[in-house]
């Protein structure tokens, strides 16, 4: 009877456990999915909002995906976007280029397989930042009478000519 006792109790203890980690496995998978349910719901609701021209609610959404996840590449390109909707393209760029620290944090840790990853989103956001930063013609262009713009572009490639006189009279025809 005490042997039987015994193989209960111990049935009863392991049907415990097995419960308990069952519970625990369905609580942290489920966490786990309600985070990436509610990033997707944030940034699908500042796209919703870029398109809708309302830049701030938009700025909220996407920073409250940054402060979630400090990694997520669309989060700050979509925050880029906003600040760009609404005429600050210097808080864009810096936008992106923390964004560029953030993805880039612990990348020599990373596999390889994962710096294929890291490797895709730091060029999505290089790219964004490249697309603007002004290029150098284009920060005087609009402030140059059209008489002269022929000088600006001339001496911005100045280093195509052979020397001074080269381009003084390309200047001249």
């Amino acid at each position: 009877m005490q042997k039987k006792s015994k193989i209960i109790i111990g049935a009863i203890i392991a049907a415990i456990v097995l419960v308990v980690g069952v519970f625990t496995v369905v609580a942290l998978t489920g966490k786990g999915n309600s985070i990436e349910k509610e990033v997707g719901e944030k940034i699908s609701l500042g796209q919703k909002f870029l398109l809708d021209l309302e830049y701030d609610k938009a700025v909220a959404e996407f920073q409250a995906v940054i402060d979630i996840e400090p990694k997520n590449v669309d989060a700050y390109i979509g925050l880029a976007d906003a600040y760009i909707g609404m005429g600050e393209e210097e808080k864009a760029i810096e936008t992106l280029e923390k964004g560029l620290v953030a993805i880039k944090e612990g990348y020599d840790e990373l596999s390889d397989e994962d710096k294929k990853i890291v490797d895709e989103k730091i060029e999505k956001i290089e790219k964004k930042i490249e697309e603007l930063k002004p290029k150098p013609i284009e920060i005087f262009s609009n402030e140059i009478p059209a008489d002269c713009k022929s000088l600006v572009i001339i001496s911005s490639n100045i280093e195509n000519y052979d020397d001074y006189d080269d381009a003084e009279e390309h200047i001249k025809e």
